[in-house]
């Protein structure tokens, strides 16, 4: 008789799919990688647990494509909104143990939607004071869901940048946000047993899916790229909103 696969193999080949995929995804379209796989793995794991030990993969994946993108990354255009993510990180940080998870789903469900206006809200809202307010709010949804991707976003699309500037300065906000986040949540402890060994191993999944995106960017074509996008969002929507109102 065949010994059972222990839980946390499992665990760890669902997450390693996970991050994967949304390597490869990030790699696609420049954006998406904590919004992804946050969102598809808080669907089999505790949303807390989910979030801490996705933080290192993120941080490699993003790091790895900004440094790719280094030539276009302007630190003058993101200092300004940096400081005011780091207003809202610690919010974040420290609110994540008392968050219910069906708001982390739910939360992440709306971000998700909020993606697919993140252009015409960016327009919309550039006139205002923009800047402070997605910066803050984008610090609290790092530090809480490990996935402030549509804030800033929308941010960096409403300014006047061209779009490999825009690209490589949100990788790059991307990458320091995780440069705090990984830290500040092994010193609380939040790095322990499966959650560690996991984070550890997942890094190695975030960099693999980043340059098989990158070939497939080639053949795919940006157009296809932007419906294909749009199709797993509205899935994931979908499936994040019904396991936030179902689970009890």
């Amino acid at each position: 008789m065949d010994a059972p696969i222990s839980p946390e193999l499992t665990l760890i080949a669902v997450a390693g799919a996970v991050v994967f995929g949304a390597s490869l995804f990030q790699a696609l379209t420049g954006f998406g990688f904590a919004l992804v796989s946050t969102s598809i793995l808080i669907l089999f794991v505790d949303p807390r647990d989910a979030v801490v030990m996705l933080a290192a993969p993120s941080l490699a994946a993003s790091g790895l494509a900004v440094y790719r993108a280094r030539a276009d990354f302007q630190w003058a255009h993101v200092r300004g909104y940096l400081g005011w993510m780091a207003v809202g990180l610690p919010v974040g940080i420290y609110g994540l143990d008392a968050v219910d998870p069906r708001l982390l789903k739910g939360a992440l469900a709306l971000l998700l939607a909020q993606t697919l206006l993140g252009p015409a809200l960016g327009n919309l809202l550039a006139p205002l004071r923009w800047r402070s307010t997605s910066g803050i709010t984008g610090g609290i949804i790092a530090g809480s869901l490990g996935a402030p991707g549509p804030a800033v976003v929308a941010w960096a699309h409403a300014q006047s940048w061209s779009f490999p500037v825009k690209r490589a300065c949100t990788l790059g906000i991307f990458a320091l946000v995780e440069l705090v986040r990984v830290p500040v949540y092994a010193a609380r402890g939040l790095y322990h047993g499966s959650v560690l060994r996991t984070a550890a191993l997942l890094v190695a999944f975030a960099l693999l899916g980043a340059p098989v995106g990158g070939l497939l960017a080639r053949h795919v074509g940006d157009e296809r790229a932007q419906v294909l996008t749009k199709a797993a969002i509205v899935v994931l929507v979908v499936l994040l909103t019904r396991s936030a109102l179902v689970e009890h």
